[in-house]
């Protein structure tokens, strides 16, 4: 299909194993993946995956993607990561099957540093932002990315996201994003937190 005849569309709860292949074609060697699945492989990533799209931001209808599922960008409001302790409990045997039992320290004092430098005021998180390699290129990526933008400027809200991918920065910049901070993740990749203001506000 050619970027001509795809269109850009809200995903549901239905799209979430096209959204998955998606992103295990497109994150094969993304470091900060590597670092949280512990390079543990494509099942390990597929869980990974499974865990964001179907539990921490299908649910939020906060997942945009093309028709044929080519590019989805996946994000969450703030607000969602209030889990209750009966949540978070319900949630660890997802998590500790994405990352590794014997990982679960780890990968916890890792994202405890990232989330520990978080605005305070309402965001939206790019959570994932993925293009299937024989599509990137195309701009598939930057129109994905644009209706969540475009809520966080109705809203008022900022948008945040983490890169481990050095390459990515100039990408990210040219939407609106800057680099807020550089966190270094316990044996792993340095993590850029890019914050984007509300356009408009």
């Amino acid at each position: 299909m050619s970027r001509e005849n795809r269109e850009v569309r809200r995903a549901k709860p239905a799209d979430a194993a096209r959204i998955i292949e998606t992103l295990v074609s497109a994150f094969v060697d993304d470091p900060f993946v590597e670092w949280v699945v512990g390079g543990r492989g494509e099942k390990a990533r597929r869980r990974y995956f499974a865990l964001a799209a179907e539990r921490l931001t299908l649910p939020h209808d906060t997942v945009w993607m093309t028709d044929d599922g080519a590019s989805v960008a996946l994000w969450a409001p703030s607000e969602s990561w209030q889990l209750s302790p009966l949540a978070q409990l319900m949630l660890m045997p997802r998590v500790a099957r994405a990352v590794g039992f014997g990982r679960m320290n780890v990968v916890g004092a890792g994202v405890e540093r990232v989330e520990r430098g978080r605005p305070r005021e309402p965001y939206l998180l790019l959570v994932l932002l993925g293009t299937v390699p024989e599509a990137q290129r195309q701009g598939l990526a930057a129109e994905v990315l644009g209706p969540g933008l475009q809520r966080c400027d109705a809203e008022g809200r900022l948008a945040v996201l983490d890169t481990s991918v050095a390459d990515n920065l100039d990408f990210y910049r040219r939407y609106g994003f800057e680099v807020a901070r550089e966190v270094e993740l316990p044996e792993g990749p340095p993590v850029w937190s890019l914050v984007r203001p509300p356009r408009g506000a």
